[in-house]
């Protein structure tokens, strides 16, 4: 199966999915990137995904992140941790 129309698609629904939110800019954005909960909401929300099993969708979900954060669309920061 050739993995880049669905990887391409799948990126536009979570653009869909992150533009509200921030666009709210009132922090939430930050506090909603739950990778489980966001592929939740893609499988509830999109047809498209209703009958994807969720392993599927985390796989596509992973590759959409590493794309968008490859191409500067999306940064990323890791949290130091405090002892």
């Amino acid at each position: 199966m050739n993995t880049e129309i669905p990887s391409f698609e799948f990126e536009w629904y979570l653009r869909d999915y992150f533009f509200p939110i921030n666009n709210r800019n009132d922090g939430e954005f930050k506090s909603m990137f739950d990778n489980d909960g966001i592929c939740c909401f893609m499988k509830e929300n999109y047809l498209k995904y209703r009958n994807w099993n969720m392993k599927e969708i985390t796989e596509l979900f992973s590759s959409a992140i590493s794309d968008l954060h490859d191409r500067n669309a999306l940064i990323t920061k890791i949290r130091e941790q405090s002892c």
